[in-house]
């Protein structure tokens, strides 16, 4: 757990500095080979998790086709935890949702 929590901080510190200057801070391979191991389910299970234990599931389930939607959803999750799991910054939502702009809802 502490591992994914830890790859979700780096995934945030990333996508914040790619919005900011319009790449990764990391490369391409590195970034695979250390924040997405196992194709992301070491954080993808901890997200998970707190989707549904913080009740976010219901409003996931309709738009699961979506991946960004699994992110804002985690957000949500990550806001009610009481700081126990790490929020995504303002910054890497919104880039989230740039991509997710150009990628899902053109």
């Amino acid at each position: 757990t502490n591992l994914a929590l830890t790859m979700i901080t780096k995934l945030d510190e990333e996508l914040k500095f790619a919005k900011q200057n319009g790449k990764f801070k990391t490369a391409i391979d590195q970034l695979n080979n250390n924040l997405i191991k196992n194709a992301g389910h070491i954080p993808g299970r901890v997200m998970a998790k707190a989707i549904q234990q913080y009740g976010q599931l219901p409003a996931l389930l309709p738009v699961i086709h979506n991946p960004f939607k699994f992110f804002y959803s985690y957000n949500e999750a990550a806001k009610l935890s009481g700081g126990a799991l790490p929020v995504f910054s303002t910054e890497s939502i919104e880039y989230l949702k740039q991509i997710e702009t150009y990628l899902i809802l053109p």
